[in-house]
């Protein structure tokens, strides 16, 4: 997908938003982007009473958002397969990334690479608020014909050399295949920024030439829970 127009346009990036649309709705109206893109834990869960995407109708910029391990993916693949090569429209101006889909906007090639692996699956239910494709496999490598020129990429969890798990939390690395897949997409995407959420914390490393954004999941108080840049 590809949007030409970037004349004045600032662009919002948001960790986790976990199914808390009024909150992302108001910091939309707060920063005024012209589109929105989160890093997983979007919280698709269409099966659970009273979940509804109508309090972004009246928003009128689109919002794209990749997988994390906090959605329905039953419900979300009766839509749409999780890995492919461009964002699908689910609900006006609202689109998901699957995994391996790029969106062009201006000179800026964003790569999604969704999925990550959930720590505590078992007080979780299968099929329900669990699905064992959470993580993310070697299935995005067969998409990388699409990946030249890519400048940023957006994942749910990070590359196994980032070590938040070990700077941030004191903790040995957590055993997420997810993490080792990155780790071959950065290799051959070779991007200038990453982006990702996941851990609900704000962290900065730089890697290669490559700077790591970790966004913790929004809140109405928090900034560091979303980035805006201007593409402009």
């Amino acid at each position: 997908m590809t949007i030409r127009s970037v004349m004045s346009m600032k662009m919002m990036i948001t960790g986790d938003v976990h199914g808390r649309f009024e909150v992302l709705r108001d910091l939309i109206k707060k920063e005024k982007p012209r589109m929105v893109i989160v890093a997983g834990d979007f919280g698709f869960f269409p099966r659970v009473k009273g979940f509804s995407l109508d309090r972004m109708n009246d928003l009128d910029i689109p919002i794209y958002w990749c997988d994390g391990n906090h959605e329905d993916f039953l419900s979300l693949k009766e839509i749409t397969p999780i890995y492919g090569s461009k964002p699908v429209s689910i609900k006006e101006n609202i689109y998901y990334c699957p995994r391996g889909s790029t969106l062009s906007i201006g000179s800026q090639k964003i790569l999604f690479a969704g999925g990550a692996f959930s720590i505590d699956k078992d007080i979780r239910t299968p099929m329900w608020d669990w699905f064992s494709c959470e993580t993310l496999d070697e299935s995005i490598l067969s998409l990388k014909s699409n990946w030249e020129g890519i400048t940023t990429v957006v994942s749910h969890t990070c590359p196994t050399f980032c070590k938040i798990e070990e700077q941030i939390f004191n903790l040995c690395p957590l055993p997420d295949p997810t993490r080792g897949v990155l780790d071959q997409v950065f290799d051959i995407a070779k991007p200038r920024e990453w982006f990702f959420g996941h851990w609900h914390e704000s962290y900065t490393v730089e890697y290669e030439a490559c700077v790591f954004h970790g966004l913790s999941m929004i809140h109405h108080y928090y900034d560091m829970s979303y980035i805006v840049k201007d593409l402009s």
